[in-house]
């Protein structure tokens, strides 16, 4: 393990993610930052050894001359580190400067330039490349240690950059099309970087937005709606750990990439996950329903939009968007009237009909929290019960106050409850699906077949949109 002294030299700490009130992480700012003295690592072992290679050891005695003569002056019109130049010689007023800790540092660049040399001709070959070279040379780039703020770029760092990217322009033994890739990546790293400050907290806000709108309430994508309210892309890609250092890294979204990214991912969920998708894989049923809830959707989606218009006219104004409104309104009724006018026939012997009556037998229709609701609305929830995954309907039925009052009023134990319960869902006779999305309710596993309790927010949000 590497020895590493660093100094944080700033005393402000700004939360970088603020999540329903919660802090998670600090962001450094102010001050002048971070600052690191550069430290040594160890090459990677493989078929050539640079310290058996007349070339290699030719070579780093040149590259450590040359380094040396910088660091101490010796070139003309240079001078000793760290008057080399005006942002260097600002060290000087850092406190935990130290010269002599960059005494070594010559000749410790020089043997980083060599051991990643080696590193690509060893590595070059194996099936996963491409990372295990990068890995190391983000991995030798970070032991160049880190200048305080305004101080200029780590010692020796861009020439070690610029030595690898002439010994890629150069050899003529490695593959040319890995070359290239190695060369782009060479590139992006010597290029002038404009640093891009991220707000996680815009970045919440930018997916929360994008939750909202998108129609989870769907039978479609219910299912899907657990697994999303808790992603929360922060990062372009997952974050992997360094080969070598073992540090755990990713690139962050900017809001604009995040965009681009959730609408790449609303394209694919829409070309995934459709009717006719379903139609051609034989699991469209009930289209009444399904025709309902898309007409339901819909209309929300233009509300949530709200109305607005930009006549000059004040009152022409209120008049077109009232026209609006009443044009909404009636194709919404007449999309919705036919439906609504066939829904009882057709749910004579459908699953929540089955359901309705068991329900009403063991007073669910009593409940508080039922009684509240539309007969319009009590539809809809009931068929929103039967037609759901059985996790969502036991978390549904738990949130209502169901299971208490059938465990007061009609079954001493829960092994009868459980059992009767299956039988209303045509589920397992001896009850232990039910048992286990109970029991989830209540231990909340992170583990395990049984995820009833994923459902817990969701069901209460259904819920309150029905009152």
């Amino acid at each position: 393990m590497a020895k590493r002294t660093i100094n944080i030299l700033s005393n402000k700490f700004t939360p970088i993610l603020d999540v329903n009130g919660n802090k998670m992480g600090f962001q450094i700012s102010g001050g002048k930052g971070v600052y690191e003295v550069p430290y040594d690592i160890p090459p990677t072992e493989g078929k050539h050894n640079y310290k058996e290679c007349k070339d290699c050891l030719g070579e780093l005695t040149s590259i450590t001359k040359g380094f040396n003569n910088f660091y101490e002056g010796k070139q003309e019109g240079i001078k000793a580190f760290p008057y080399c130049c005006s942002l260097h010689e600002k060290l000087l007023d850092i406190p935990q400067f130290k010269k002599e800790d960059f005494d070594k540092v010559p000749e410790m660049s020089a043997r980083k330039y060599i051991y990643t040399k080696v590193h690509i001709i060893n590595f070059i070959e194996l099936e996963n490349w491409y990372k295990l070279i990068i890995d190391y040379i983000n991995y030798v780039a970070e032991s160049f240690g880190q200048m305080p703020t305004g101080c200029g770029s780590s010692l020796f760092l861009s020439e070690y950059y610029k030595l690898l990217f002439k010994f890629l322009n150069v050899d003529k033994e490695l593959p040319n099309v890995k070359k290239e890739k190695l060369i782009e990546f060479l590139n992006l790293n010597l290029s002038p970087k404009t640093r891009v400050n991220t707000d996680f907290n815009i970045l919440m806000a930018t997916y929360t937005k994008w939750f909202k709108i998108f129609p989870f309430e769907l039978s479609y994508f219910r299912e899907l709606k657990p697994f999303y309210e808790k992603q929360f892309p922060i990062f372009k890609e997952g974050l992997q750990a360094n080969a070598f250092s073992g540090v755990f890294s990713a690139e962050a979204h900017t809001k604009q990439s995040l965009i681009e990214a959730l609408l790449s991912l609303t394209n694919n969920l829409l070309v995934q996950i459709n009717g006719l998708k379903l139609f051609e894989s034989g699991l469209l049923s009930k289209a009444d329903l399904i025709n309902l809830e898309l007409i339901i959707s819909s209309r929300k989606m233009k509300l949530n939009e709200g109305y607005y218009n930009s006549s000059p006219d004040e009152e022409q104004r209120y008049r077109k968007i009232l026209k609006e409104w009443f044009k909404d309104e009636k194709e919404f009724i007449k999309g919705i009237l036919p439906i609504l006018t066939n829904s009882t026939a057709e749910i004579t012997e459908s699953k929540s009909t089955k359901l309705k009556t068991m329900l009403s037998k063991h007073g669910f229709f009593t409940l508080s929290k039922v009684k509240v609701l539309s007969d319009f609305n009590k539809e809809i929830l009931l068929n929103l019960i039967a037609d759901s995954p059985l996790s969502y309907a036991i978390a549904m039925l738990d949130y209502l106050g169901f299971v208490k009052h059938l465990d007061s009023e009609y079954f001493k134990t829960r092994y009868k409850l459980t059992r009767e319960v299956s039988v209303w869902f045509n589920s397992d006779k001896d009850g232990r699906q039910i048992r286990g999305y109970l029991n989830s309710l209540v231990t909340q596993p992170d583990k395990g077949r049984y995820k009833a309790h994923l459902h817990i927010k969701q069901v209460e949000k259904d819920y309150q949109e029905l009152k």
